[in-house]
């Protein structure tokens, strides 16, 4: 691996002016220099012992900025201390060595001053910026596997219950930003199916349509179908008991931009009277000629379609 320094430098001066590389021609009194930078002013978070992947996200682009990445990889190659005069063949100090040095001071410095007071014991042993690194990755890394595998029990178990559909879906997104967070996130599939598996029956209508929605829907798209599922039931003076109300399919997709044909939507109760029009010729919907109401044999035709409702899963 090369050990060009950052800015290209032949001396082991690195604050001289002759060492700043312009950001572009029109900008003559703003340089890159890295030690002339602020690094709070950039890595506004410090690092706590939940937001490691937060605090990474925003030191890594510092260190490519300044081309220093190489300084938090363990396996970056390290100029040798000494070299031989090829001379006078006297030992002397690698002038590289002593340019990179200040630089992985520089970038330690810059770990050290963005980590709470509680994390410093951690780095106390570390002499170099890639120790320092990789003893904090190290330890959020152990600290990891407990936190998912207690946020991945939260969400078999919640349940939305009591809760309003904003604050349950709310909590799905906690959680699964949470994983997210410690680089186990969750897809959109399984999103789907976490929500769809804690409604009560009064959202059974939302599970198959979304179900069978074509594409899949989102996590996004299904909080959307759930407000609309909740506030045509708020509308209608439903209790979250009661499970005899359905919402039209067509105004759950408004929130899905797609093309897909949604399900066909049955009527829950037949419309009153509906099978006694008559027909030319006295015929009603009744098998039989003209006897009563059940015609001959008093056999009764009407035969109303009621919603299966469907709870598999399947995208």
């Amino acid at each position: 691996m090369s050990t060009t320094t950052p800015s290209q430098i032949s001396n082991s001066t690195p604050a001289t002016t002759s060492e700043t590389t312009p950001i572009s021609s029109s900008t003559t009194s703003t340089t890159l220099n890295p030690f002339h930078l602020h690094i709070t002013d950039y890595v506004h978070d410090k690092l706590t012992s939940t937001n490691y992947l937060t605090w990474s996200h925003l030191f890594r682009p510092i260190l490519s900025l300044f081309d220093l990445d190489h300084h938090i990889d363990p396996n970056s190659i390290i100029p040798s201390k000494t070299i031989t005069d090829s001379t006078s063949q006297q030992t002397k100090t690698n002038p590289e060595f002593l340019i990179w040095q200040r630089y992985d001071r520089l970038v330690l410095t810059w770990i050290n001053a963005t980590v709470t007071k509680d994390l410093i014991p951690l780095l106390y042993n570390c002499n170099l910026a890639s120790t320092a690194w990789t003893t904090l990755h190290n330890h959020f890394l152990d600290q990891s596997l407990a936190k998912e595998l207690d946020l991945k029990l939260k969400l078999h178990n919640l349940q939305k219950g009591s809760l309003f559909i904003e604050t349950y879906c709310k909590h799905f997104k906690e959680i699964f930003d949470s994983l997210d967070a410690i680089s186990q996130p969750i897809s959109d599939r399984e999103q789907v199916m976490y929500v769809l598996k804690g409604l009560p029956p009064t959202y059974d209508s939302v599970v198959t349509f979304a179900s069978n929605l074509r594409p899949a829907p989102t996590f996004h798209d299904v909080w959307n179908m759930l407000l609309t599922q909740e506030a045509r039931l708020d509308h209608l003076g439903n209790t979250p008991s009661d499970s005899s109300i359905t919402v039209q399919p067509t105004a759950l997709l408004s929130s899905h931009k797609t093309s897909t044909t949604s399900p066909q939507s049955s009527q829950v109760n037949p419309p009153r009277n509906s099978s006694f029009n008559s027909t030319r010729g006295g015929r009603s919907h009744f098998r039989g000629r003209g006897r009563g109401y059940g015609g001959r044999g008093g056999r009764f035709s009407y035969q109303p379609q009621y919603p299966r409702p469907s709870y598999v899963l399947e995208f």
